[in-house]
């Protein structure tokens, strides 16, 4: 599904906007993604990441996005 999502859109910019730590030792990175979709219409979408340290590596287990801007 990821892969179909990225194969078909044309990114225009993509910007980190923070960095949340939490309690547990995760970070969740928040990020807004401007595209062009199939149809030739720019959209933006805010996304965010959140990490867990395993060993020496950080393994993404939780993926968001939402049209709308929210507050960090």
């Amino acid at each position: 599904m990821t892969y179909d999502a990225v194969d078909q859109i044309q990114t225009i910019s993509f910007t980190w906007e923070s960095i949340r730590q939490h309690i547990n030792g995760n970070y969740t990175a928040f990020g807004r993604h401007t595209y062009r979709d199939t149809s030739g219409t720019t959209k933006t979408v805010y996304v965010s990441y959140t990490l867990r340290r395993i060993g020496s590596n950080y393994d993404i287990v939780e993926v968001g996005s939402s049209s709308l801007h929210l507050s960090y």
